[in-house]
């Protein structure tokens, strides 16, 4: 970033030169980073014949280099190293980085809308406003969820919007709008799946997935993939085989995700009481890999537990809790899940550049943080 205030011809490089921005965001992938947001303010407040809603108004970006490769060869733990805070940031919740850009989103009426932020320029777009269909004999319902995914043939990053809607029937409906960053205009896209959709979502390899449950009377039928191809603007559901869904015991919640492995999605499921989680990385609809893992620790229903891919390699990145309500226990550990190898990162550097994270408010909850690898990044954020 300060070589673009060496010259313009370097300025005019780094912003525009579209070989330049994606050889950089190749190579960024042997170098993977760490982010972390912390709530800093909440309101509460509670609208006449609502319930009460718990927004987040002010959250520290904070992110730092994950020395990993150099560190594991000479038989040393990976570690964070050179954390740095960005500014800070309104929103209620803040999706996955996606090749370096976030989207934070605002689920508040009347301003629902969007902001996408590279982590690393730190240039951060304006609120963009979500506009839904209106349509005559149909009642919306306001609360939205919002996912972030990247085209990799026209190197574009769009959002989806799920929204929800009541036919004359009274019963529910998704909606879908889609939005180009840079056209900022929404779309509306048919074909949407009726399933009940698990979030957060996962990107990976240029499509969005969900857990989704096949529901009957309330009873879960049939576990779930609905994917979200980002270029064709399509949805596709995928059925989890039965020998995988049989280890599950009763309850699939909250113990079962999905994560990038090495650029295909995968589903993850811990079995109670015990330490060992298993992995699934599907090869195509039908072909599923096992890896079975040997936590470092005993899982158990106050401990959280959850795993992050990093982009196009082997490595998974585990966040765990012991207390799912309280950031302050917060322990990282890396895995290759080739060599089934556990390695403990070391955070010490994170918690000495962080003021005040003994000071975090008391009603703060875990689903209102990002803890997440990510690579860095040259794409543009359009500033109008």
């Amino acid at each position: 970033m300060r070589f673009k205030c060496v010259c313009k011809s370097w300025l005019s490089l780094i912003e525009d030169d579209s070989y330049f921005i994606y050889l950089h965001l190749i190579r960024s992938r042997l170098r993977p980073c760490f982010t972390l947001a912390i709530p800093r303010e909440l309101v509460k407040w509670c609208s006449p014949g609502e319930c009460d809603h718990i927004r987040l108004q002010k959250a520290d970006i904070v992110i730092a280099d994950l020395s990993e490769t150099g560190r594991m060869i000479a038989g040393e733990p990976p570690m964070l190293v050179n954390v740095r805070q960005t500014v800070l940031l309104n929103y209620d919740e803040v999706s996955k980085p996606v090749n370096g850009l976030v989207c934070f989103t605002s689920t508040t009426r009347p301003y629902f809308g969007v902001r996408i932020y590279n982590l690393s320029t730190r240039e951060l777009s304006p609120w963009i406003r979500t506009t839904f269909p209106k349509k005559k004999k149909r009642h919306v319902n306001y609360l939205p969820t919002y996912h972030f995914g990247f085209d990799p043939a026209t190197k574009e990053h769009k959002v989806i919007c799920i929204w929800d809607y009541k036919q004359n029937d009274s019963a529910w409906y998704h909606g879908c709008l889609v939005m180009t960053v840079g056209a900022n205009t929404w779309r509306t896209i048919d074909g949407v799946p009726q399933h009940y959709l698990e979030r957060p979502a996962v990107y990976a390899n240029g499509s969005v997935h969900w857990i989704a449950y096949d529901l009957f009377h309330g009873h879960i039928r049939k576990l779930l993939i609905v994917a979200f191809h980002v270029g064709s603007e399509k949805f596709t559901t995928i059925v989890v085989p039965k020998f995988i869904t049989d280890q599950f015991g009763k309850d699939f919640h909250p113990v079962t995700h999905l994560l990038e492995v090495n650029d295909h999605v995968a589903l993850s499921h811990v079995l109670p009481r015990g330490n060992i989680t298993k992995i699934w990385i599907p090869d195509d609809t039908t072909n599923w890999r096992e890896v079975t893992l040997e936590l470092p620790f005993q899982w158990n229903e106050n401990r959280w537990v959850e795993f992050h891919g990093i982009a196009g390699t082997d490595q998974l990145f585990l966040e765990t809790y012991n207390d799912r309500t309280d950031m302050k226990h917060l322990s990282l550990y890396s895995y290759n899940w080739k060599s089934k190898a556990f390695t403990k990162v070391e955070t010490g550097v994170l918690y000495s550049s962080i003021p005040n994270l003994t000071a975090l408010p008391e009603y703060e909850k875990k689903d209102e943080f990002l803890c997440e690898t990510f690579i860095e990044s040259l794409l543009r954020v359009p500033n109008k």
